[in-house]
């Protein structure tokens, strides 16, 4: 840091633009390793039930955590369209959940993909995706489902 004289016969130090450099870069350095603490990427790949309908509550986020969905595919054994519900449980028969998060009726298909953006779905503890496919044979034969998980109280950290 070089010294400098002023008027009065005062030495003050000044930083140069090295070490201001230097200084920031640190600060946005741990900025950025704070920011990006508790994030976690999520990936399952999970066996279909081979049925029409499935209810994937086995897995979601824990106590404290909650998932920002960003895709969901489903491979079928025949062609056959799909809707994703959001669930607590397997809804009763003949009964339809109220939070569709997926339908994918507009392509036919064996393979069938729903991409979301930041914070559209987020998935709360104790919730399940419930999966319904039409067709004749179209069984559920694979489900993938990628998401951000971060503690409950960082939610805004799923955001993109």
């Amino acid at each position: 840091m070089p010294a400098v004289t002023l008027q009065g016969g005062m030495r003050l130090e000044i930083p140069n633009r090295e070490e201001i450099r230097h200084d920031v870069t640190s600060v946005m350095d741990e900025r950025e390793r704070v920011r990006a603490r508790g994030f976690k990427p999520v990936r399952i790949l999970q066996p279909g039930s081979g049925t029409l309908t499935q209810f994937l509550g086995s897995f979601g986020p824990e106590q404290g955590y909650v998932w920002n969905l960003k895709l969901l595919s489903v491979q079928l054994a025949a062609t056959g369209t799909l809707l994703a519900y959001l669930a607590s449980s397997a809804p009763s028969t003949s009964a339809t959940p109220g939070r569709l998060i997926g339908n994918f009726g507009n392509a036919t298909g064996l393979g069938q993909v729903e991409k979301w953006s930041s914070s559209q779905v987020l998935m709360q503890p104790g919730e399940g995706i419930y999966l319904v496919a039409t067709g004749s044979g179209a069984n559920l034969s694979q489900v993938f489902l990628t998401a951000a998980e971060v503690p409950a109280e960082m939610a805004f950290k799923a955001y993109d």
